[in-house]
């Protein structure tokens, strides 16, 4: 079993970054995905120019099975429905 990672870059709305990073601090939702059977690592940054409006989240699991049942916990559509409100585009990059 070989571990994945995948780099996610959010675009967020103008002046919306804030808005976005207190919803998923508010919901928890790190804290919630670190919990999750196979989660090695899920950390989020942010650029030093924050006028960029990019949010970049690194995810670690020990498999892609296990990542894949993440994506169907309930915190995760909170995510979805937290990210409709905020986020403009999404890039995904397995590593």
């Amino acid at each position: 079993m070989s571990e994945l990672k995948i780099l996610v870059e959010y675009s967020v709305k103008e002046n919306k970054l804030n808005d976005f990073l207190t919803e998923i601090k508010n919901n928890k939702i790190r804290e919630k995905v670190l919990e999750e059977k196979g989660c090695i690592a899920y950390d989020y940054f942010l650029p030093e120019d924050t006028t960029q409006n990019k949010l970049v989240l690194l995810e670690k699991w020990q498999s892609k099975d296990l990542q894949q049942l993440h994506l169907t916990t309930p915190h995760m559509q909170t995510f979805s429905t937290i990210k409709e409100k905020y986020v403009e585009d999404t890039q995904v990059n397995y590593l």
